[in-house]
């Protein structure tokens, strides 16, 4: 296994089904500039449609590519509200609950949280710290 599988591995939620679709697409780190960036290339960033007086609800961009959206999906949801819930994510899941937020949102804001992570570890090198969650949970 090479350094950068190594270093996304060490996510939680990040298995064998996943890890190879956020490996291809965040290669090494220094694709993005930041983890902001590589979400907005996964099209996880929230988008709003306006027209004259006339405003939907945000939902994402769904800009790039479907197949990292959809790899990323299924382990956020058993994270967010299956088996695995009682994760370091947790509190982050809370949170988002406490303020009202929906199932999917929630669902959705994880996979953007985890490629996040993911990126920032690629870049720096360093393997994933739950510790580093409790400043943003």
């Amino acid at each position: 296994m090479d350094e950068s599988a190594r270093l996304l591995a060490s996510i939680p939620m990040l298995g064998k089904a996943s890890l190879p679709w956020v490996l291809a697409y965040l290669r090494d780190g220094k694709r993005f500039a930041s983890g902001r960036a590589a979400a907005g290339y996964a099209g996880l960033t929230p988008m709003l449609i306006q027209s004259g007086d006339r405003s939907d609800k945000p939902h994402i961009s769904r800009m790039g590519p479907a197949d990292l959206r959809k790899a990323l999906y299924m382990p956020a949801m058993v994270y967010s509200y299956g088996k695995c819930r009682e994760s370091v994510y947790l509190p982050f899941v809370q949170r988002l609950e406490a303020n009202g937020k929906a199932k999917k949102a929630i669902i959705v804001a994880l996979m953007r949280k985890v490629l996040t992570i993911a990126q920032a570890l690629l870049a720096s090198g360093k393997p994933f710290d739950p510790a580093m969650l409790g400043g943003s949970c």
